[in-house]
């Protein structure tokens, strides 16, 4: 009966995550194209959008700093992030990209730079920033 109670409880819980669209785009002007197009697309399952908007943050900038690490070609963050954005589509279809429900989006965001990110990386972001 146990084994049986836990079971239900754990299906409960895995059960109560939604899921979200993210997606990375490229601005329309870096192609020959003048609309933006869709890079990549994942699925993110989270409880609720406060920890689904963390989680799509975490993805870019980390994604970001994995492709400048590895030194891929061409690749530089500043261009990156002029020209590419993510969105974040919540399971009733909103656009939650912004953290417009969050009460400080901005500082989660940094938050996230801070503990997620190399100090290289960060201080070689400062100082392209700079430039």
């Amino acid at each position: 009966m146990k084994t049986f109670l836990f079971i239900m409880m754990v299906l409960f819980f895995i059960s109560c995550k939604k899921e979200y669209k993210y997606e990375v785009w490229e601005k329309g002007y870096v192609s020959t194209s003048s609309e933006d197009r869709k890079m990549c697309e994942l699925t993110i399952k989270e409880k609720n959008d406060s920890l689904a908007f963390i989680k799509a943050h975490l993805i870019f900038i980390t994604t970001m700093e994995l492709r400048w690490t590895a030194k891929e070609r061409n690749f530089n963050p500043r261009f990156y992030l002029r020209d590419h954005y993510y969105k974040l589509i919540a399971p009733d279809g909103s656009d939650i990209s912004h953290g417009e429900f969050l009460s400080n989006p901005n500082e989660l965001m940094r938050n996230d730079i801070d503990l997620w990110l190399s100090d290289k990386f960060k201080n070689y972001l400062k100082d392209d920033t700079q430039n």
